[in-house]
């Protein structure tokens, strides 16, 4: 038991010997199994298993094991862990099981084996018994109910369209429970306190030959009922469960719950199904009848009758305490007792100081070793002097420092003097204010408080309202308000969604605990202490994997019959109707949850046009049908402009339709279809801009986005250059090259990678810190049961993922987002034309499901070939940014931040971009591009072609190249065969790869190398500029299966790079002096502070140990070490998988933080102002961010006060911590830390109360 939560150890150990169970939760309180373990002597063997076939998919898994628990509808690996267990030679004590998704659904060994156990003697304790039929004949058919004491309750089922659990909301009440028959399991049980009005059960029968113990107090319908069956003993709960737990609605989170008492019952319940009742035995605990007067407190006792049943007398200790109603501690003793045979009393006596109202006396009897033999508790009624009757508020959401009004009615039983109080509470238990008022109480009286709400830090805060006399507690009311916070994305954020438990756990705040060691700062419970991302969940956005059935029905039948009805999108994103849907419902839910504050709206997940990648012409609605016409319109302006475009002849604009992939490929012009595909990307990127202007019109600084995001094929809309300038915060599956398109299009945009997923080691390590230098500000986690054990410790994947997390979130991340990314004046051109142009080709549509990638072997080779360049530059040293076809257009290349343009596979260039292309090289610029350039204009319509060959490229004057119809020359693998020319050395003899287009030859261009009788990398001086021609793709980088073919690339193009004049600006060398290839080196600049990340492969198995080589000499820094190196030009460094080395090269030296307290003699409940100034050897410090951690008296640090602050062009900081009136008085420490330098400066602060 590594975590260990607060308990009392009712029977831990137990003088009747440890109790061998099998014990079946779900995974969502799977951490019942440990609770029971801490209060009970259990030797225990668990298979977790949740009623949820997702939770139970991605949970205990993780690496090659992640995932491959459950399908949706198909239990069967988990239940053959149950039937394995169930049918072995292993002896348990007892079984305790919830029905999972109902007893007929488990395998029938598993049933005959649970049946055939109790029958020989085994006990079984189980929870909500049912069949999970939904039919009620086949229900009451089932054979559970010769097993179950509680019979015939109408049955939950699993729905099979989605595979989740449905309840049947016929089959439950709710009710108080009163305890009807003395047994063992009852004896001095406690029910006071349990929250009935947010438990439900389920209406049962009891069985004929059962015997209820506990019933509901209306209805009389049994709720905990025994049997025998054969030599065993059954216990069965009426409770609504999430596993062996009750089901407490989350209303009920702030009540004192006594789970201690349900604890107790539920251990009575083991002890007495696995026949191990004890022999010595608290018989009755009896407290006086009636409320005790608080002056006859001292005057009473608590009698306590024990059984000894044994054979001689026993010395035992008596251990007992006193707690009030909110579970707090009164008093407590012990009392060593001699135990004679029979019956014998004793009597303790009640402290005079106990509260007003409910009180719980708990007594353990042990002997001197410390081992249990029984227990029990007992309610004691203290008369109240005055209670609470109403509390009552000017309003219930407030911005955060608005003051609240607050009236509160009190009502006396007894006149006199009493003190009221009114606390506003944070989410953290940080007493944001107080107020209180003495009054002399003779009638019912109406008091107000005004609360300033300047100091509660979370959205949601209590109101609590206490009547005290003689400091007795006499009653308290709670009431729960909204504060509404300006939450702003300015630091490293880690968001958690789907995890948040909407019901009560007992174990919650150590729940929470891990959650925040994790690193987690946001999830999706308005009410929690967490920060809030707002789920919309807008439907039509995409179709999700497990709901894919209708979609691909839709595409089996379009694929049959060829019949243009099946090509309409469901829905179709232009039908007014479905627009006016989703603007009522968006409207709706922002009016809702905007109170909370969100960091952000979240409009769906794994958004497509289609499903995912695939393939599918959609969509040809009218609606979608009527509004292309329009686009095409303000595309041709006429008629005639588009027929020659298209290649048809349409008469009206009214006839006019797109083309389907296999029209298109016949008809030998693409336009018809491109430019339909292009229509359908604005078509889904407007749908995103039409739901955050309704978002916007309501609340104004919202923040909207999406998750899951696909790569940019060619059919799901996924066009990030539009899509990017519309929403403002993705969650980014790193597919399709993502990470360079999101951070390159836009400065602004807030990009979160999905991670988790059971992942761990150095590539879980190497994915969140390489995401953080490709500007990610954040990052989701799915989900908690991927990271988080059902027992609250942390996986292989949630350990890695905390550590990683927890460093980034400590300062380096708000230093990194604070910093600009700089590149090597690299740009890489993202044309979605070119997309089409690759998929048009060879691309297929299919019957089932089918990815872009898997039908197009050009569209395959276009996607590895981006990526094969995007290696290729990182492996080199340098840095890149991509620029889309309409920033090129706009001029881009004018602006004189690049000085290099790639090509990568651009087959369609409109006539602006090629204009633009021209007069970049004419100026000076330098064009690198592998094949297939510029054969297409952005309609995907070939310039030119002589029998199907395409013979003209846009930009062939440019590159010095022409083509023929001639295609049968002889191709091989590419030697060089100009070794030298104009300073250019080629240090290898050639590459093992093909060059791609055999019609192609040099005009003015010059040939470098062929493979055979074929021309590669042609190079040809333009204007001032010069341009390259690869003829080869860079997929090859990423399909070669050799290290050495590989090796040959990166050695041929840094060379020709060089020679170009492109080199990077920090070069990596093996400890041998050789350049180092297979890192990669990300620079970021914030004022004076440069910042170096440099990357291994994650795979490597060691570190490696890596010269850095600088542009000029600096003052060095290891930034996650904090250690100082040197001023340098050049260090040496070992760089770990999965563990980046990031140095801060500045140009001075920061001598020291120097640090005041500006605050005099503060006090607990006001504010602790410090100052921190960077002092540095030379100038002034700028572009730093300073880290302040605060820990209060016991050294634990309140990460609620801590925070980074990035100084920008200041050298000074001041910080300020709003104190809380329950902060702990003493010496608190605030830690600062310069994040560049690692400098630390701490300073201590005493604070009185």
């Amino acid at each position: 038991m590594e975590i260990v939560t607060p308990h009392i150890p009712w029977v831990r150990p137990y003088a009747y010997g440890t109790i061998k169970a099998y014990i079946v939760p779900s995974v969502r309180d799977g951490r019942i199994v440990v609770e029971l373990a801490q209060r009970m002597d259990l030797n225990y063997t668990t298979v977790t298993i949740d009623k949820n076939w997702d939770i139970n998919k991605w949970s205990i898994g993780v690496g090659e094991n992640y995932g491959k628990r459950c399908e949706k509808n198909d239990f069967s690996l988990l239940y053959s862990y149950l039937k394995e267990d169930i049918t072995s030679d292993e002896k348990y004590d007892v079984i305790v099981m919830y029905c999972i998704n109902g007893w007929d659904q488990l395998p029938q060994e598993v049933r005959d084996g649970i049946k055939k156990r109790v029958r020989e003697g085994t006990g079984l304790v189980i929870i909500h018994p049912f069949t999970g039929e939904k039919d009620d004949a086949k229900n009451r058919a089932s054979d559970l109910w010769e097993l179950s004491p509680l019979v015939y309750c109408l049955s939950d089922w699993v729905d099979p369209a989605d595979g989740y659990p449905r309840v049947n909301w016929k089959a439950l009440e709710k009710d108080s429970w009163t305890i009807v028959r003395e047994h063992y399991i009852t004896r001095n049980l406690v029910l006071d306190g349990m929250p009935f009005d947010h438990m439900y059960f389920y209406k049962y029968e009891l069985a004929s030959d059962a015997e209820a113990l506990i019933v509901s107090t209306k209805g009389g319908y049994p709720i905990l009922a025994i049997k025998n069956y054969g030599k065993g003993r059954v216990v069965a709960f009426a409770y609504r469960e999430i596993g062996i737990l009750p089901y407490v609605e989350k209303e009920a989170q702030y009540d004192a719950i006594p789970w201690e008492h349900f604890y107790s019952l539920l251990i009575r319940s083991i002890i007495w199904a696995a026949k191990r009742e004890p022999k010595i035995y608290i018989s009755k605990i009896e407290a006086p009848q009636g409320p005790i007067e608080v002056g006859q407190l001292k005057t009473k006792n608590i009698t306590i009758t024990i059984v000894n049943q044994e054979e001689s007398e026993k010395d035992l200790i008596l251990e007992y305490t006193f707690r009030n109603w909110l579970w707090q501690l009164k008093a407590n003793g012990t009392i060593k007792v001699r135990i004679p045979k029979g019956t014998s009393t004793i009597e303790i006596e009640i402290p005079d100081d106990l509260d007003q109202g409910i009180n719980y006396f708990e007594a353990i009897l042990r002997d001197s070793e410390g081992r249990h033999y029984d227990w029990g508790s007992c309610v004691i009624s203290v008369t109240k002097g005055a209670y609470i009757l109403n509390l009552s508020l000017d309003k219930d959401v407030v911005s955060r420092g608005e003051m609240i009004g607050v009236t509160v009615t009190v009502a006396p039983i007894k006149e006199g003097n009493y003190t009221v109080v009114a606390e506003l509470i944070d989410k953290y238990g940080r007493v944001a204010c107080i107020k209180s008022k003495e009054i002399n109480l003779v009638g019912r009286t109406n008091l107000t408080f005004t609360l300033d709400t300047k100091r509660v830090f979370t959205r949601s805060a209590i109101i609590r309202c206490l009547i005290l006399k003689d400091n007795r507690l006499n009653s308290v009311v709670n009431t729960q308000i909204i504060v509404m916070q300006n939450h702003t994305w300015d630091d490293y954020e880690v968001y958690m969604p789907w995890s948040t438990p909407y019901y009560v756990l007992p174990w919650y705040s150590v729940w929470e605990e891990q959650i925040r060691k994790l690193g987690v700062t946001i999830m999706d419970d308005p009410w929690g202490p967490f920060k809030y991302i707002a789920q919309l969940r807008i439907k039509g956005l995409g179709v999700y994997w497990y709901r894919r059935e209708p979609y691909l029905k839709q595409k089996e039948m379009y694929y049959k019959t060829k019949e243009k009805k099946y090509l309409i999108r469901n829905p179709c994103l232009n039908d007014p109707a479905y627009r006016n849907e989703i603007k009522n419902k968006v409207r709706d839910q922002v009016k809702r949850l905007m109170k909370y504050s969100p960091m952000s709206y979240f409009l769906g997940d794994e958004c497509s046009l289609t499903c995912y990648g695939d393939a599918f012409d959609l969509c040809w609605s009218p609606h979608c049908l009527a509004k292309f016409r329009e686009w095409l319109k303000e595309v041709y302006g006429s008629i005639n402009r588009l027929n020659e475009e298209w290649g048809t002849d349409f008469k009206s604009w009214e006839e006019v339709v797109p083309m389907t992939t296999e029209e298109a490929q016949a008809h030998g012009n693409y336009a018809p279809w491109a430019d339909h595909r292009t229509f359908m990307e604005i078509t889904f990127a407007d749908i995103f801009k039409f739901i955050k202007e309704l978002i916007k019109e309501l609340d104004p600084s919202a923040i909207v986005g999406i998750t899951g995001t696909q790569a940019p094929y060619p059919h799901n809309g996924c066009d990030w250059w539009r899509l990017d300038k519309v929403l403002d915060w993705l969650e980014i599956y790193s597919i399709g090259g993502q990470e360079e398109l999101h951070r390159s299009f836009s400065s602004s945009i807030i990009i979160c990678g999905a991670t988790g997923y059971g992942g761990y080691g150095p590539s879980l390590k190497d994915q969140i810190w390489r995401r953080l230098f490709h500007d990610h500000k954040g990052a989701l986690v799915f989900w908690i049961y991927s990271e988080m054990d059902p027992d609250l410790k942390f996986n292989p994947s949630g350990k890695d993922l905390s550590q990683v997390f927890n460093e980034i979130e400590r300062g380096i991340g708000k230093a990194i987002m604070s910093a600009n990314r700089e590149h090597d004046g690299i740009a890489i051109h993202y044309s979605m034309a070119s997309a089409h142009g690759a998929w048009i080709q060879d691309g297929k549509i299919t019957k089932d499901l089918g990815y872009s990638t898997w039908t197009s072997k050009e569209f395959k080779t276009f996607m590895n070939n981006r990526e094969g360049w995007n290696m290729l530059l990182e492996h080199l040293g340098l840095q890149y940014d991509y620029v889309s076809s309409e920033q090129i257009e706009n001029g881009i290349l004018r602006s004189g931040e690049y000085k290099v343009l790639i090509l990568p596979y651009s087959i369609a260039l409109s006539r602006k971009e090629v204009e633009e292309i021209k007069a970049f090289v004419k100026n000076g610029g330098i064009l690198i591009a592998d094949a297939k350039i510029g054969l297409m204009d952005e309609h995907c319509k070939y310039l030119k072609k002589m029998n199907w060959i395409p013979i003209e490229g846009a930009l062939d004057e440019v590159f010095g190249v022409r083509r023929t119809n001639q295609t049968a020359r002889e191709a091989g693998y590419i030697d060089i065969i100009r070794k030298n020319y104009e300073n250019f050395s080629s240090p290898i003899e050639g590459l093992p790869i093909f060059p791609v287009e055999p019609n192609i030859e040099p005009v003015s261009g010059i040939t470098l190398a062929k493979g055979k009788e074929v021309p590669a990398i042609i190079v040809n001086r333009y204007g001032r500029g010069i341009a390259v021609y690869l003829n080869l793709w860079m997929s090859n980088y990423v399909e070669l299966g050799s290290r050495l073919a590989k090796r040959k690339i990166l050695v041929l193009m840094n060379a020709l790079f060089k020679w170009l004049g492109v080199e990077p600006k920090i070069k990596l060398f093996n400890t041998d002096g050789t350049r180092y290839y297979g890192g990669e080196v990300i620079r970021y600049l914030s004022g004076n502070v440069g910042y170096v990340a440099i990357f291994v492969d994650p795979d490597l198995k060691e570190p490696v140990k890596l010269k850095v080589m600088l542009d000029k000499v600096y003052h060095v820094y290891n930034v996650r070490t904090r250690e100082y190196l040197g001023a340098l030009t050049n260090v040496t460094v070992s760089v770990s998988p999965g563990e980046p080395t990031l140095l801060a090269l500045l140009p001075y030296r920061v001598e020291e933080i120097d640090a005041r307290i500006l605050s005099e003699n503060p006090k607990i409940g006001e504010y602790v102002i410090l100052e921190a100034r960077i002092v540095v050897s030379n100038g002034t410090a700028k572009g730093h961010t300073l880290r302040f951690e605060v820990y209060d008296p016991s050294g634990k640090e309140r990460f609620y006060y801590s925070k980074n602050v990035y100084l920008g062009g200041n050298d000074t900081a001041r910080f300020t911590i709003p104190l809380a009136f329950n902060d702990p008085p003493g010496k608190w420490i605030i830690k600062i830390v310069d994040i560049p330098s690692g400098l630390t400066k701490v300073i201590e602060v005493n604070l009185s109360s």
